[in-house]
């Protein structure tokens, strides 16, 4: 709910002040027009009579409201739990205190009404209390105890016209005090409410229809009391439709022969006013049956309020509400430029522009012809917008794709030379693509249009120097083979010419030391052989490094059984 400016307290003490005060003065202005004793009597005896019924009925609304809230062990079998402040007795007061609310927020904001299944007069005489004073179930309870005890009033001036004074201080002590009426009254309800349009009606029927003066001679006052009839009858119907049926019925019965009656008597006016009142309550039953009161009492353009709400929470930083708003504006409003503009931007905010293209997309479907031109340059800059981001962050394809979008809605929104730059890089046409980006940035561009043809010009280097060291290290890869097959040339000459280990000594005499020479220059060959080579497999990967360490270790024991086979032979 929302915050209130004053405390609750203090606007509940203001209101019921304000209504003892109008029972006051309402006492007064019906009560003067007899003879002054008597005037003075019927006054001190409806002041007393009233203002104690209208005190009784807010205290009891106020004790029961207070009890349910705080949840006091009192009847606690006809308390709601769940919802602090009602009454079982009172199922309808929670329906109306809810869409009460709900209606006055969407006066509040503008919006379109809450789904209601009822009818929804009652629940508007709700939200403009809640409208005016806040959202709190004890301001419309105040103002059904003041209905109950006002219609005492009314029944005062019922009773004294038709019968008589002991007659109607009776009536009216019996309407303000009546057990169950201020039970009702003090509770979230509809019925106070009805029985003040009744008693209304049947005041103002009897005034129109009996009055001893041509109401045709009073000039604005009649037409004051007749426009009073026909709301009265009205709003009962659309309160409760049997109660305006039981009115026109009663106004045919009694009124039409009343009016015959006059007529035969040779009492023209008289007659006429009769028809005329029994004319007027039938036919505002009927037309207040064909009213359609939610076209009364919704905003015209809800899609407006929709989208205050929506710059609110954007302001807020609630972008989730914002974007539900904008959208909901959209739905109700199939053209609405603001609306559909503030979503995209929106998304465009948050970084998600395949939504925000997508909505500059379904408003260009709907959009005025002089305004799709701008729709589309927009969506053209925005598609620009992100392939520049893509491409600075190296994912040309991505960029590509956003620079054909571009282009396909505003082919002003890129160089051509640009795109097939970029998109001939991608296919792996380096030289082509140089080319292009060449021409592109030869051209009389804008600063924006440079520093994108400088991007794809830097990753056409960054790629020519990618394939450069491909090549080499290709290259290498070949030399590497060349010289594993060296190694195993090498290897098996080698072993060929080493000697048998397991051959026993010779018995002639040591060879000359020139002898031994050949197999010592052979070894140191191969020592260098393997060192240049495993300064060559740093720069390779893989089983290529893994083999020629095998090959190198194998060499290695290799050169150690030729040791060892000499040192056998010396031996």
């Amino acid at each position: 709910m929302p915050e209130m400016a004053l405390p609750v307290w203090l606007v509940v003490l203001a209101l019921c002040a304000l209504g003892a005060w109008l029972l006051w003065w309402l006492v007064g202005c019906a009560t003067d027009d007899g003879s002054p004793m008597q005037a003075g009597s019927d006054r001190r005896f409806l002041r007393r009579v009233l203002l104690w019924s209208y005190g009784l009925r807010a205290v009891l609304g106020i004790a029961l409201y207070l009890i349910s809230y705080w949840g006091l062990p009192i009847l606690p079998s006809l308390q709601f739990p769940s919802e602090p402040g009602f009454w079982v007795f009172g199922l309808d007061s929670h329906l109306y205190h809810h869409y009460g609310y709900l209606i006055a927020e969407a006066w509040k904001h503008g919006t379109e009404l809450p789904v209601l299944e009822l009818s929804p007069e009652y629940f508007a005489v709700v939200a403009v209390i809640y409208r005016l004073l806040g959202a709190h179930l004890l301001y419309p309870i105040l103002l059904s105890c003041w209905l109950g005890a006002i219609t005492g009033l009314l029944a005062f001036r019922i009773g004294r016209r038709l019968f008589s004074v002991r007659a109607a201080r009776l009536g009216a002590l019996l309407v303000s005090c009546w057990p169950s009426s201020m039970l009702w009254s003090a509770q979230l309800l509809k019925d106070s409410l009805s029985s003040f349009l009744v008693f209304s009606a049947l005041a103002l029927t009897l005034r129109l229809a009996f009055e001893e003066r041509p109401i045709r001679r009073r000039g604005w006052h009649a037409m004051l009391l007749w426009t009073g009839l026909v709301v009265t009858i009205m709003l009962v119907t659309r309160l409760r439709f049997y109660l305006g049926s039981a009115l026109s019925l009663t106004a045919v019965l009694i009124l039409v022969p009343s009016g015959c009656a006059l007529l035969m008597r040779r009492s023209r006016g008289p007659a006429i006013a009769a028809f005329g009142v029994a004319l007027i309550v039938v036919a505002s039953t009927v037309v207040a049956r064909t009213l359609d009161p939610l076209a009364w009492v919704s905003p015209p353009h809800p899609e407006i309020g929709h989208r205050r709400l929506a710059r609110s929470y954007w302001q807020q930083g609630n972008f989730k509400e914002a974007s539900r708003e904008f959208s909901r504006a959209i739905v109700l409003n199939k053209v609405d430029k603001p609306s559909y503009l503030g979503l995209a931007g929106l998304y465009a905010q948050q970084g998600r522009f395949d939504e925000a293209l997508g909505v500059y997309a379904s408003y260009v479907q709907v959009a005025e012809p002089d305004e799709q031109s701008l729709i589309r340059r927009t969506i053209g800059g925005l598609c620009v917008e992100r392939a520049d981001e893509a491409l600075g962050h190296g994912r040309a394809a991505e960029a590509v794709a956003n620079y054909e979008r571009a282009l396909a809605f505003d082919p002003a929104a890129l160089s051509p030379f640009t795109y097939l730059g970029l998109t001939l890089l991608e296919r792996g046409e380096l030289e082509l693509a140089a080319e292009f980006l060449e021409k592109a940035r030869s051209l009389n561009s804008t600063a924006a249009d440079q520093r994108r043809v400088g991007l794809i010009q830097e990753r056409l280097a960054a790629k020519q120097h990618l394939l450069d060291e491909v090549a080499r290290l290709t290259a290498l890869r070949a030399r590497f083979k060349e010289e594993e097959v060296r190694l195993i040339e090498a290897q098996k000459s080698f072993q060929a010419g080493r000697p048998d280990v397991g051959q026993p000594p010779a018995t002639a005499a040591a060879p000359p030391a020139t002898a031994a020479a050949p197999p010592a220059t052979a070894e140191a060959q191969l020592r260098a052989e393997e060192a240049q080579l495993a300064e060559m497999l740093l720069t390779v990967r893989g089983t290529i490094q893994e083999g020629w360490r095998c090959a190198a270790r194998g060499a290695h024991e290799g050169a150690e059984r030729r040791d060892h086979g000499r040192e056998a032979n010396g031996v």
